[in-house]
């Protein structure tokens, strides 16, 4: 599984794409960012009920990582019905076709959030890759191995020190716990003298089995368009895979002061002017915090929560909202 159901997170909601040259596929293609026509680069989403449809993506929706690698950024809308992704890209004029798919789901990922694991590489022989002897007993030097980390901006070198040899040619990559901090797609990139370039991308998500921990999503309105005083900000928490033991939103009302934590999951107890909880305008676990505590709601949905954010006398900016929720299985998910 590559994308969780309901991902928010741009960054983790990537479906990749390659652009090989015509020929020689394995140099990548750079700089086509911004370039690309309308039906080069199409998609075609699972949906609950009807018929599927390739739809052609936007500039705007695709992002260059670098050694040919490009990715198209799924939106929350685009997330919320499991299944296949496919994706098609093509130019016979420029480049060799793409053609392939991802998976919106709730579980799995190659590696767990904040515990990172292993990248595998093959250093197939660079005049005869099929059959021409691997490169083994390499001595690996800074600058071969690069990977593109989730919000990372560019490839970096990996450390050296990461790289261990399996045997006929395998190596692996060892990609730790700090690098494996946020959700995501990981790309590497690996040139080694006497080897054909090798390149591709692991998928960094919430431990396998236990589902893909909380999740956020519906969030409205958008934080880059201006909030009307006494419009709500709203947002679904769920988790298919385990039960949510902390919920904690944070709004910034104004940039130059701290942010508002929202609402208090553990207290039970009101504040004045906040109703108990359990009741029509508080329904969840804990109680809102005093500015918020008058008009805003939190209510029970399918596996998780809806929160309904109205602040005191409303907004005099439009505010961000901020998130943080875990669940009792260890997943950790940031909004």
């Amino acid at each position: 599984m590559s994308i969780a159901l309901g991902e928010t997170l741009a960054s983790a909601a990537e479906v990749p794409f390659y652009l090989g040259s015509l020929g020689a596929p394995t140099t990548g293609i750079t700089g086509r960012v911004g370039s690309f026509g309308a039906t080069e680069v199409q998609i075609n989403l699972p949906v609950s009920s009807g018929s599927r449809a390739w739809i052609d993506v936007a500039n705007a929706n695709i992002v260059e990582k670098g050694f040919g690698w490009y990715a198209v950024q799924l939106t929350s809308a685009q997330t919320a019905v499991a299944g296949n992704v496919y994706i098609l890209v093509s130019n016979d004029s420029l480049y060799q076709p793409y053609e392939g798919a991802e998976t919106i789901g709730v579980d799995g990922g190659d590696m767990a959030v904040g515990v990172g694991g292993p990248v595998p590489i093959y250093l197939a022989n660079a005049g005869n890759p099929v059959f021409g002897s691997p490169v083994t007993g390499h001595s690996w030097s800074t600058g071969e191995t690069q990977i593109f980390l989730p919000g990372g901006g560019a490839f970096v070198n990996a450390s050296t020190s990461n790289l261990s040899e399996i045997g006929n040619g395998d190596y692996e990559l060892a990609v730790t716990a700090a690098n494996a901090a946020q959700r995501g797609k990981i790309y590497f990139h690996v040139a080694v003298s006497g080897a054909q370039p090798y390149s591709g991308f692991q998928t960094i998500l919430n431990p396998g089995g236990t589902g893909s921990g909380p999740v956020f999503a519906n969030v409205s309105p958008s934080p880059s368009f201006a909030i009307p005083p006494a419009t709500p900000v709203m947002f679904d928490v769920t988790d298919a895979g385990s039960t949510i033991n902390l919920v904690v939103p944070e709004m910034f009302v104004d940039v130059t002061v701290a942010p508002e934590v929202v609402y208090d999951w553990s207290n039970t107890t009101p504040y004045p002017g906040g109703a108990a909880p359990g009741t029509s305008t508080n329904q969840g676990p804990g109680v809102f915090n005093p500015a918020y505590a008058k008009n805003s709601t939190v209510v029970a949905i399918t596996n998780g929560w809806r929160f309904t954010i109205r602040r005191l006398n409303g907004w005099a900016t439009p505010p961000t909202l901020h998130a943080f929720a875990t669940d009792f299985a260890g997943n950790v998910a940031v909004l």
